[in-house]
């Protein structure tokens, strides 16, 4: 008589092929996936206009340079990183901005 057990050791080279196959095509759609994103980063970045360029560039220089805003009522403009650094000695030593 003919049994109809399941052979176990083609069960499981079946389950073992499968679950390979399955990591390989994850792996390569996730490859797929992020080479599209990164090619569509760099299409934005190199698509930014010479105007916003100058744009940014300038304001740039605001934050990280002196200059004088109202030389009348004697305000003038700090670095930004500086002025951080004031008001945080200001803040430890408990006085308000």
């Amino acid at each position: 008589m003919e049994s109809y057990e399941p052979k176990s050791g083609l069960v499981a080279v079946v389950g073992v092929v499968s679950a390979v196959l399955l990591v390989a095509v994850i792996l390569l759609l996730q490859a797929i996936y992020y080479r599209a994103e990164q090619k569509e980063n760099l299409a934005k970045a190199v698509m930014v206009p010479p105007e916003a360029q100058a744009v940014r560039a300038e304001q740039l220089g605001q934050l990280q340079g002196y200059r004088v805003v109202d030389p009348q009522q004697g305000i003038v403009a700090i670095p930004i990183d500086r002025a951080m650094e004031l008001v945080l000695q200001e803040a430890r030593a408990g006085r308000k901005p």
